[in-house]
Formats: structure tokens, C-alpha cells, sequence
């Protein structure tokens, strides 16, 4: 794989991210509640210019171009700490889907119980959410190798060292938080029969955190020991 392959992968996560994180909140009933909020504003104030059907066009088109920009700009810039933007504004964008399957009343301080509610399939929103984790990880990651590429060439590094080393950090970034991601995929769709099955072997002992968290742990810590590791290597 060529850097310029990593950039079309860069590209495309950055925009299929984008595009379900917006969509996401397009689809959770707290839009819908903002939306039918702003047209009792404006009839209680008998502002008539801008219909209900106008409301719902124009609000999206408005958020979406916002969000293009600050997304195009932070990945044109293209620090880790544009990735970080990049991401915390995708989820900021897909988490009232995802609260909305916690049963917990998140907004009952204000009376208002039914402001977060479930609206579409929660495989969806769960694959929403990993493809946006898998995006922010995969720019954060190559972004530091361009960060070290930077500083390797500052230090007289040859060019070639220097483009080896970004290929191997970023190839291996890439795969481990894919192959975390179709293994969290996995587990999310095999969690029901699974519980059921040990549900019927152990009873109601609490299993779910030792099952599911100490491998995700241990793939995590695994896969940051590795990076570090890496990044030691291209700095000698």
C-alpha cells in the first residue's frame, strides 16, 4: 500500500464517518424535537415566512454545511489534534442516538422524558459508531507518523527510512483497529445468543465483564505497546 492509497483510506473514513455521524442525528428523536420546537417558536410569534416543511430543509442543510466545513479544515490541517476535533464532533453529533437506548432519564430535570427515544435499528447506530472510532483512530494514528516522519527528517533521516517507517506505523495502525472493530461487531451480534447460553450455564453471576472486558482490554494494551514500540524503532 502506497501513501497514496493511505490517503484515499483517510479520505473515504473521514467522509462515510461524517456522513453517518450527521445522519444519525438527523435520524434521533431529539432532532425531531428541536425541529418541532423552532416551528411552535416561530407560530408563537406568527412568523409565517418559513413553513414547517421549510424548517426540516432548511436546518439540515445548514448543519450539514457547518459540519462539512469544520470537518474539511481540521483534515486539511491534518495535526492530531485536528483528528481529535474531527472526532469529538462526530460524536457529539451521533450521542443522542446512542443515549437514546440508555434507560436511563436523561433530560427528566426538565420534564421532558420522551426527548430521547430509540428510532432506528441499534445494529445501525452501533455500526455508525464503530466506523466513526475506527476513523478517528486511523487518522490519529497516521497523522503521529507524519508527526515523526517530520521530526525524523529534521534529524537528516534519509527520505526512504523515513517513508518506510510512516508505511509500517500506519499499515499496522490500520490493521489493528480494523481487526478491533470486526471483532467488536462480532461480539455485539453474538452477545444475545451468547448471554442466553451462559445465562443457561452459570445463572445470573455477573460474566459480562470479565468475558467482554478483559480481552478488549488486553487488545488494547497490546496494540498501544506495539505502536510505542514502533515509534521507538523509527527514532533510533
Amino acid at each position: 500500500m502506497k501513501q497514496i492509497n493511505i490517503r484515499a483510506y483517510e479520505t473515504l473514513i473521514t467522509l462515510l464517518g461524517s456522513y453517518l455521524a450527521i445522519n444519525s442525528f438527523f435520524n434521533s428523536s431529539l432532532y425531531n424535537t428541536i425541529a418541532s420546537g423552532i416551528v411552535q417558536f416561530l407560530r408563537l410569534f406568527q412568523i409565517r415566512t418559513i413553513s414547517s416543511q421549510q424548517v426540516s430543509l432548511i436546518i439540515p442543510l445548514l448543519v450539514t454545511l457547518l459540519v462539512s466545513f469544520l470537518i474539511a479544515y481540521d483534515y486539511i490541517m491534518g495535526k492530531p489534534e485536528n483528528m481529535i476535533n474531527i472526532y469529538q464532533l462526530n460524536l457529539l453529533l451521533i450521542t443522542p442516538e446512542i443515549l437514546s437506548y440508555s434507560r436511563l432519564d436523561w433530560l427528566n430535570l426538565i420534564k421532558k422524558p420522551h426527548i430521547l427515544e430509540p428510532t432506528r435499528n441499534p445494529v445501525y447506530v452501533f455500526l455508525s459508531g464503530a466506523i466513526i472510532l475506527v476513523g478517528y483512530l486511523s487518522l490519529y494514528f497516521t497523522s503521529k507518523s507524519r508527526t515523526t516522519g517530520k521530526e525524523l527528517a529534521m534529524r537528516g533521516v534519509e527520505e526512504n527510512r523515513i517513508n518506510h517507517v510512516f508505511m509500517k506505523q500506519s499499515l499496522w495502525s490500520i490493521k489493528l483497529t480494523l481487526a478491533s472493530a470486526i471483532i467488536s461487531t462480532l461480539v455485539f451480534i453474538s452477545i444475545d445468543p451468547l448471554n442466553n447460553i451462559l445465562h443457561s450455564l452459570i445463572g445470573v453471576k455477573p460474566y459480562n465483564y470479565l468475558i467482554f472486558g478483559v480481552p478488549g482490554v488486553l487488545l488494547l494494551l497490546y496494540s498501544i505497546r506495539f505502536y510505542l514500540r514502533e515509534q521507538e524503532k523509527g527514532n533510533e
